[in-house]
């Protein structure tokens, strides 16, 4: 994950996100240890935060909100019907 990461003191990183979608701004903290493993090891962020929600990642990774990202792209539900071979042709 590439991010403009900044010191807020010698235990704690942040770094902020902007929606896409609404243009909000939204800050993130990371301690030593997550800071290490997601941006210095490139470790995938559901290795590193795995009690979070999909959601929450997402926002960590590009800053798009739940309601946002529905807004753009829909639900999962809307494409239910294509998963379970519905609609394919």
């Amino acid at each position: 994950m590439r991010a403009n990461v900044y010191l807020i003191n010698e235990n704690v990183y942040g770094f902020t996100r902007s929606c896409m979608h609404c243009g909000e701004e939204t800050d993130f903290c990371l301690s030593q240890d997550e800071y290490q493993r997601l941006i210095i090891n490139n470790e995938y962020i559901q290795d590193v935060f795995p009690l979070l929600g999909k959601e929450e990642r997402e926002m960590m990774i590009s800053g798009t909100h739940p309601k946002c990202w529905i807004e753009m792209f829909g639900s999962e539900d809307d494409y239910s019907e294509y998963e379970e071979g519905e609609n394919n042709e």
